[in-house]
C-alpha cells in the first residue's frame, strides 16, 4: 500500500473514534459512518494487495498537476480508487462544514474556504476518472 494512505490510515486510526468510546471521539453520527466506511475501504485495498493484486502505482499513470493537487487536497494517495475519494471526500466535508463552526466567524469564514476547495477537488477528480 502507498506510503502516504498508511500514513493517513495511521492517522486516522491514532485519532480513531473507538479509541475514544463512546463519545465515538466528539465525531457525528454521520462522520462516524463516513470513518467506518473509509476504514472497511482500506481494509479491502489492503486484503487486496495481500493476495498479490497490485496496487495501483501513481508514477506508472500520469494524471494532470490539476488533478494531482486535487488527491492532495483530499489527503489521499493520487490514483486511490474512486471508493476511496468518495470516502475522503464525504469525512473531510463533514470534519470542516461551516454549521461546525457558526459561533466563530473567523473559523466558519476557514471552514467556507476549506469546503469550497474539498468540493472544487473532489469535481476535479470526479470529472478526470469519469472523462
Amino acid at each position: 500500500m502507498d506510503q502516504i494512505l498508511e500514513r493517513l490510515w495511521r492517522l486516522i486510526k491514532s485519532e480513531s473514534p473507538r479509541n475514544h468510546a463512546p463519545s465515538h471521539g466528539g465525531l457525528s453520527p454521520e462522520e462516524w459512518e463516513a470513518y467506518q466506511e473509509l476504514e472497511r475501504e482500506l481494509n479491502n485495498e489492503k486484503k487486496a494487495q495481500g493476495k498479490g493484486e497490485k496496487a495501483p502505482d501513481p508514477s506508472e499513470s500520469r494524471v494532470p498537476i490539476e488533478v494531482a493537487d486535487a488527491y492532495r487536497v483530499l489527503e489521499i494517495p493520487v490514483g486511490s480508487s474512486w471508493n476511496v475519494v468518495q470516502k475522503a471526500y464525504k469525512l473531510l466535508i463533514m470534519h470542516h462544514h461551516p454549521d461546525r463552526h457558526a459561533q466563530d466567524p473567523q473559523k466558519y469564514k476557514a471552514a467556507t474556504e476549506k469546503t469550497q476547495k474539498i468540493n472544487q477537488a473532489f469535481q476535479i477528480i470526479k470529472n478526470y476518472l469519469q472523462g
